[in-house]
Formats: structure tokens, C-alpha cells, sequence
């Protein structure tokens, strides 16, 4: 299990293009597990987007295993490289405001807005994003495995 930490200006596009990448390395990798493996953007962390990578090897010894770790890892970075995928360091960023006069934040309980509230346009643009990428209503099936073969054996 390995985190990568990337960029928080990553676009959603990239971090797809990204992941899959990742994915791909480990059909190609000759002593890694092609049955079971997950790389997915897991969390949005303090410094950075935390990219989960759940692997297991096959190999005959733990050499070769800390060999093939190296070899993927650096493959990894390679990848980042070519795709414009920034690892992120953590660090802290202050921003610092002149004081306004701001209006108090919608009380949650209020629920008769207008339709053109900031609160429905959120929900309006959360359902337009989760239709584009589920479907409305849909549950997507469950996670198969791609091992790069047809289901002929090619």
C-alpha cells in the first residue's frame, strides 16, 4: 500500500489519465498481482490529493520483490513526468484578508430559496456533475479487473 501525494491544481481530467496509467503499469509489471489491485484518488488531504495504491507482488524472494518495488515506483514517476502530474510537498499557503463587511452564512434550516440562491445552484451543479459521471440514479456495477485480454484468451 503506497500513497502518492499530487498537486491540489491537478485537473480531475489528469488525475483520471493518471490513475489509469498506474493501473496499466501494473498489468504490464511481470511479478505484480493482476487479480487484485486498486489505484484510486482517496483522499484530499491537509497539503495534497492522497492517491491510494494497493498492489501485491509475486515474486521468489524479497529481493526481487524490493527490486520490482523500485522499478515500479520509478515507473510511477516516469508517468507523472510524461503526464504533467506534479507530487505535491507539504506545505501551507496564508492568505491574508482586509476585513469586510460579509453577510452571515444562510442559516441551514432556511429552505425555501429562490432558485437562483447560491445553496441551488450548488445542488443544481453537484447533480449536473454526478449525472455526467454516474448517471441519475444509477449505481455503477462493481469494480471488475482489466487484465489487458480479450475474453477470447488475445
Amino acid at each position: 500500500k503506497s500513497l502518492f501525494s499530487i498537486a491540489y491544481d491537478t485537473p480531475p481530467e489528469r488525475i483520471e489519465a493518471f490513475c489509469e496509467g498506474i493501473r496499466e503499469i501494473v498489468r504490464q509489471h511481470p511479478y505484480m498481482r493482476k487479480d487484485y489491485f486498486h489505484v484510486y484518488l482517496n483522499n484530499l488531504g491537509d497539503a495534497s490529493l492522497e492517491i491510494l495504491i494497493y498492489v501485491f507482488w509475486e515474486t521468489p524472494d524479497w529481493s526481487t520483490e524490493l527490486r520490482e518495488r523500485h522499478r515500479f515506483l520509478l515507473d510511477c514517476l516516469r508517468l507523472a513526468r510524461r503526464l504533467g502530474v506534479e507530487y505535491a510537498f507539504p506545505t501551507q499557503t496564508l492568505y491574508m484578508k482586509r476585513g469586510e463587511d460579509t453577510p452571515p452564512p444562510p442559516d441551514p434550516e432556511h429552505t425555501g430559496e429562490p432558485a437562483d440562491s447560491p445553496m441551488a445552484e450548488g445542488r443544481m451543479a453537484a447533480r449536473a456533475i454526478v449525472e455526467a459521471t454516474t448517471g441519475t440514479g444509477v449505481k455503477p456495477p462493481p469494480v471488475g479487473f482489466f487484465t489487458g485480454k480479450q475474453d477470447d484468451g488475445s
